[in-house]
């Protein structure tokens, strides 16, 4: 025997959607399967007696609903913890990451730039003409003076050049938008 096709219950998706219920969820409220849930909805097979008796109590409650958004639960209005903890927790770190930008990347940028300026220079005045050094001690010197101006390099490019300073500024722009952005909700 072949069943006749049904309407789908539109009270069933509206209710699903005005309280944020999955399939699964709605039929654990109605007491019904997930699978009678999803028949429900495409019109294959009307929800069973007792379930749809549920569904006409919820969805008499959709119905009431005032339009537009709900208001905030009292629980919700009252605990604003996390977001003053969010805005206490930007301030501070905006607050870091102004003073390493107007700190210490400066100074730890300038020496650097000065290896790195220097490059050429340095080995020609550490070798005076009147007092040469040995062949080894040459060829160390040469491996020191080449590790620091890798290690200015790696300074500028990792941590306090232009590119880490410019990032540095974008994160600080985003912490203070966000603190503002908080604040002003907080005090609406």
């Amino acid at each position: 025997m072949t069943e006749l096709p049904c309407a789908s219950d539109q009270r069933l998706t509206t209710t699903r959607a005005h309280f944020g219920l999955s399939q699964r969820e709605a039929a654990h409220l109605l007491g019904t399967t997930q699978t009678r849930i999803n028949h429900a909805e495409i019109g294959r097979r009307p929800l069973p007696y007792a379930a749809d008796q549920r569904l006409r109590a919820l969805h008499a409650l959709v119905l009431a609903a005032p339009a537009g958004p709900p208001a905030p639960t009292p629980d919700e209005a009252d605990d604003l913890g996390p977001a003053i903890g969010r805005l206490a927790d930007c301030r501070y770190a905006a607050a870091r990451l102004a003073h390493r930008l107007a700190q210490v990347l400066p100074a730890r940028a300038a020496p650097a730039r000065q290896r790195l300026g220097a490059a050429t220079a340095v080995p020609a005045a550490l070798a005076p003409a009147a007092d040469p050094l040995p062949p080894q001690r040459l060829g160390a010197q040469q491996a020191q003076w080449a590790l620091l101006l890798s290690q200015a390099r790696q300074e500028l490019l990792g941590t306090s050049g232009r590119a880490p300073t410019l990032l540095a500024q974008a994160r600080l722009a985003g912490l203070r938008a966000e603190a503002a952005v908080l604040a002003a909700a907080l005090e609406a």
